[in-house]
Order: structure tokens, then sequence, then C-alpha cells
């Protein structure tokens, strides 16, 4: 295994749902593996009818250039939310037609 993502359902700050805890092995990195788990989460929050998702990241945490970079934007300093998250979810129809 070189990684893993979990999320659930959660009203936290509002939203649908909660992106939980997200792990690639540092060899994998850079690989786009983060990339493909985030979109299989967020197609499963959208085929749930879950649009608004938060993440919660320390400050010192880089993973949220990450975020950010797939549209996450920052609620608080603690906090990222995407207001659709089907948008990252249709990143692999996008891609797939690059």
């Amino acid at each position: 295994m070189v990684g893993y993502i979990a999320g659930h359902f959660s009203t936290r700050h509002g939203v649908e749902g909660e992106l939980q805890s997200l792990y690639v092995r540092a060899s994998h990195q850079r690989q786009q593996i983060g990339t493909e788990l985030l979109k299989r989460l967020a197609s499963w929050f959208a085929a749930h009818g879950r649009r608004t998702i938060c993440v919660g990241v320390e400050p010192a945490n880089p993973y949220w250039r990450f975020y950010e970079k797939h549209g996450a934007r920052y609620i608080n300093k603690h906090w990222l939310v995407w207001d659709d998250i089907g948008a990252v979810a249709d990143e692999s129809y996008r891609d797939a037609r690059s």
C-alpha cells in the first residue's frame, strides 16, 4: 500500500462532508497518486449528493497547497472548503479528454 484517503459525511463548518485523512508515502509522492485518491473520494461524495466538503490542515502542513491546487479555499487558518467537490471529480473526465 502506498497511500490512502478517508472521508465521511459531516456538517462541520456548515458543509456536507469532510476529507478526514489523505496520505501518500514519500517515495510515491508527485506521481499523481494523491490526486487520483482525491478524485475518487470526490466522486463518492458527488454520487451521494454531497458537494460542500471541508478538510482540516495545520498551518505548517504543506498539504494545504495540494488542496488549494484542487480548488479548496481557506475559511480560517486551519480549515479549507470545496464549494463544489464535484468539480474535482470532474477533473478525471477533463483529464481523459486532454
